[in-house]
């Protein structure tokens, strides 16, 4: 679907952005490609979405491609830029594949192997996913067969030692995100479904930001922007608006630490494919930057770590269903005026939570006034300077305490959502009115006003 961006279009974005009173103005830059993955020994079929695994020697890296209709995982060498191989092949049996699409890398996790660093492919035909560890490659299992259908796009997120993997299902409406936590088992790992959301549009690929307890989730329906999830599953908003110009599809973000960062999502039919940028947090639109000759792009990643050839990291967009082209972050970060933060470390955890606000906070209720219902409801950020024991309750204006959002509850540094869906204690929906909510956390009390609406 090339062809279809008029040449004039960034100057007509930018005076839409105008109009509408945004602050950011939208241009295009240019960067250059340091190299394009190459083909193996006897073709390959269609790629679509790459994920990467920086090995405890960068030297020997890998980039994981999926081939959806060869049913394959294809791996280069992001350091060499070689071929080294392939792992699964047509089939349902443990180990293979049929029309993997969404692919992912994991570190640190539990195996029956002991600790090992995971790579999942998302197979939309099988309705499963499987892993394989690293850096073996050795097959470690499968899950999802009995909840998924036609799943898409994977994310990994990384909490309380464990690692979930979130999964876009797009084969019923509405389309759901499921939730799997991943332990060991004999010797591999299982999937244990924690929960499901529903969700709008179509979805597509998903990324997770631990820090602002956020999921971004590509819709290609025709909205073609990006819908913004909290962590339980409440929709919370879109941005990119208008700025797509059909599919907005590969997802990813860049971490500054502390919160603060890009998020940066593939506008696969633009001519060439323009990757649209937005300062994490706030959603501004930053603009957006194309590769000289990437084209048609499905699947990104990036990698902030250091590689001996990319010493600021490498952004590693799918260009055409055929292959990978490599960017250089430095360049990236030069001429899109933005920052360098290079990781010693795989992104285990949330960066810049150890530095975050000394004081204790509870935030603005999100929406407010708000409707009841079971599934969604409001919710409200609560900030907290250290692992702490709180206790949140909602009070009406009597002083009757009607509903307990946690108790003797422990949580760690940073920032946590606590949700009420307007639900009393005894399940039923409160009247419409004032309410409030009580956070507390030793001698620290935080009071914040709620209104029900109908």
């Amino acid at each position: 679907m090339h062809g279809l961006l008029p040449p004039l279009r960034p100057f007509r974005r930018k005076i839409a952005y105008i109009l509408f009173g945004l602050t950011a103005l939208a241009f295009t830059v240019q960067v250059t490609r340091v190299y394009k993955t190459s083909i193996p020994p006897g073709g390959h079929g269609t790629m679509d979405s790459v994920a990467i695994w920086v090995a405890p020697d960068p030297n020997e890296s890998i980039l994981f491609i999926t081939d959806k209709t060869m049913d394959f995982l294809e791996m280069h060498n992001p350091v060499t830029n070689t071929y080294i191989g392939r792992i699964g092949g047509s089939g349902s049996g443990g180990g293979k594949l049929d029309y993997p699409n969404g692919v992912a890398v994991a570190y640190n996790v539990d195996t029956g192997l002991g600790k090992r660093d995971l790579v999942f492919a998302v197979e939309r035909d099988n309705n499963r996913v499987s892993a394989w560890a690293l850096p073996e490659k050795q097959f470690v299992g499968s899950f999802g067969s009995s909840d998924l259908d036609e799943p898409y796009g994977i994310a990994i997120r990384y909490v309380d030692g464990k690692v979930e993997t979130w999964i876009t299902n797009t084969g019923k409406s509405p389309n759901r995100v499921f939730i799997y936590e991943i332990s060991a088992e004999g010797s591999g790992i299982a999937g244990t479904l924690k929960r499901s959301f529903a969700t709008e549009g179509s979805l597509e690929s998903i990324v997770i930001d631990e820090y602002h307890q956020k999921a971004y989730i590509c819709d290609e329906s025709k909205n073609n922007n990006i819908m913004v999830y909290s962590l339980d599953g409440t929709f919370q908003e879109r941005i990119g608006q208008g700025l797509f110009v059909d599919d907005p599809e590969g997802i990813v973000i860049y971490d500054m630490g502390n919160g603060d960062g890009w998020i940066i999502c593939s506008d696969q039919n633009a001519d060439p494919t323009e990757f649209e940028v937005f300062e994490r947090g706030t959603h501004t639109y930053l603009g957006n930057f194309t590769g000289n000759k990437t084209y048609g792009t499905d699947g990104l990643t990036l990698t902030q770590q250091a590689l001996p050839n990319f010493p600021s990291g490498v952004f590693l967009p799918v260009h055409s269903d055929r292959e990978v082209h490599a960017y250089d972050w430095k360049e990236i970060a030069q001429v899109m005026n933005l920052g360098i933060n290079v990781l010693s470390d795989p992104p285990t955890s949330v960066q810049g939570m150890d530095n975050v606000p000394g004081e204790f906070q509870l935030m603005p209720a999100w929406p407010n006034p708000f409707v009841p219902r079971r599934a969604t409801g409001t919710q409200v950020k609560i900030i907290l300077p250290a692992r702490t024991q709180i206790d949140a309750y909602v009070y009406n204006i009597l002083g009757q305490r009607i509903a307990s959002l946690a108790q003797n509850r422990t949580l760690a540094a940073g920032e946590h959502t606590l949700k009420w869906s307007g639900m009393d204690d005894n399940g039923q929906i409160v009247p419409a009115g004032v309410y409030f909510l009580q956070l507390k956390s030793g001698a620290d009390v935080r009071v914040s006003k709620i209104f029900v609406a109908r």
